[in-house]
């Protein structure tokens, strides 16, 4: 903003602040509970909050690396894209703060929600990404520049209490909507779950009599049903059998090395399995002429499984081929090849995506290094619940219709998030140029407040901004 309000100034932090100072060394912590409270910045949330879950302890003493009411935290080292996130300490609770912190601590007359607001309004709107060094994989603001190059716009005392009561109340009523559309986000999840459970267990479609029985169709493919496990109750005409009876050849994908400048065939991987589909806007190739088998091209009707991941929640992630992309997979997936006769892809994704069947890929997951694996030895076996093959066709028709439902609604929801989170900047660009509330001609100006405080640091000189690395 070029012009200020009527009353307003320009100060830099240290014109504002009696003390500017980093932490502790962040090595000296522990986990057990035992020792002082500290706070790192992950315990400053997007919207400018102290959020106190997941505290360590200082297992020496803090000293004087500890936070009183008022003082404003400010993440100095952190990825690039998280360094510079404020909020103020507006708790009387005994906690220190670490080296990947500076605290601020205001002069007489500075609101410190006012500050905090500002300077994480400035993070967010990439107002301090100039100031941002990078070292060794990780960013940083040091706290000399946060003080003496970081430049603020200073209301009167009075405003800045204002304005500060302005903003929580309109971010109170954004708080309590995306409440609500997080809740409504839970709710689809659990819509999705119930439609895939009633899909797997014949409860979604009426069952038609005419329908050739799954047993017969496993007969004549010379496979064999199995008894059915403690999972969901299906209909009679369905039938049980392992996954492996419903494939003509499974394995493991290709382990040629892929990027995006190469030119030869697509591989697909992890990412390119979403939601249930094949998703190809982050394809990676193989080399030009690289030795990729034939018989790895995916063809209509198959299937593809996550095997591997560092997180169990995509373990047996799966989607099916629906039609020709021309593309290899990566060794990390596993491709059963189905036989359509039997058994629609689409179908059977939807079966190993559904919650018992979810347990059961989870349960199956070997953890090693880290990572969490299934086996084509793990899968072959699975049990699966077959509906007739005129039946599949049905809920698969079915489950799309109301997928499509409920990802409509999931987009408004995400598309809701995104207006508001564009709402909370607008909301502090306002109250930082001086139009979220109106000002008070007989309110003291900001240049009489900052000439008092000049005044009172020359009358007490021990109170000057203390940097970090200096002696305390």
């Amino acid at each position: 903003m070029s012009e200020l309000p009527q009353g307003w100034a320009k100060a830099y932090v240290s014109d504002v602040a009696v003390d500017v100072s980093s932490g502790f060394a962040s090595g000296i912590h522990n986990a057990d509970g035992v020792g002082v409270p500290h706070l790192r910045p992950m315990n400053v949330n997007r919207n400018g909050e102290i959020d106190m879950a997941k505290l360590k302890y200082v297992a020496a003493d803090a000293g004087d690396r500890r936070l009183t009411f008022g003082d404003v935290l400010f993440n100095n080292t952190n990825s690039p894209a998280l360094v510079g996130k404020s909020a103020p300490y507006l708790s009387h609770e005994l906690v220190a703060f670490s080296n990947h912190m500076t605290r601020v601590r205001l002069a007489d007359g500075m609101v410190p929600s006012f500050v905090a607001r500002q300077l994480h309004h400035l993070w967010a709107s990439g107002g301090l990404s100039h100031l941002i060094s990078n070292h060794v994989n990780q960013a940083s603001i040091a706290s000399s520049r946060l003080a003496d190059d970081v430049r603020l716009c200073v209301a009167p005392t009075a405003e800045q209490g204002q304005i500060v009561v302005a903003i929580e109340e309109a971010f109170s009523k954004l708080d309590a909507g995306e409440a609500g559309l997080r809740t409504v986000r839970q709710l689809l999840k659990r819509m999705r779950d119930a439609v895939l459970a009633a899909a797997v267990s014949g409860r979604l479609v009426p069952q038609d009599l005419t329908d050739t029985p799954a047993t017969n169709v496993l007969a004549d493919l010379g496979a064999q049903s199995i008894n059915p496990p403690l999972g969901p109750s299906v209909p009679r005409t369905w039938a049980w059998c392992a996954l492996g009876s419903l494939a003509r050849g499974a394995g493991y994908g290709t382990s040629v090395k892929c990027g995006y400048e190469e030119t030869g065939i697509g591989v697909l991987r992890i990412p390119n399995v979403q939601r249930g589909a094949l998703d190809l806007g982050d394809l990676k190739r193989a080399p030009s002429g690289a030795p990729i088998d034939a018989e790895l091209l995916l063809k209509p009707g198959d299937l593809l499984i996550v095997r591997t991941n560092g997180s169990r929640d995509l373990i047996g992630r799966c989607a099916p081929v629906t039609s020709e992309v021309g593309c290899s997979f990566a060794s990390y997936l596993i491709r059963f090849r189905t036989l359509v006769n039997a058994v629609d892809a689409r179908f059977l994704s939807m079966l190993l995506t559904a919650p018992w069947w979810r347990g059961e890929l989870e349960s199956a997951a070997a953890s090693s290094a880290g990572q969490y694996n299934l086996s084509l030895r793990t899968l072959i076996p699975l049990p699966v619940a077959l509906p007739p093959l005129e039946e599949q066709a049905r809920i698969v028709a079915e489950v799309e219709r109301h997928m499509s439902f409920i990802d409509a609604c999931g987009r408004a929801v995400d598309a809701a998030l995104v207006r508001s989170a564009a709402l909370r900047r607008s909301i502090l660009k306002s109250a930082f140029e001086g139009r979220l509330v109106p000002q008070d001609p007989t309110d003291e100006p900001a240049s009489v407040l900052l000439e008092r405080i000049r005044d009172e640091r020359a009358a007490a000189p021990k109170a000057k901004p203390r940097r970090a690395g200096a002696k305390a």
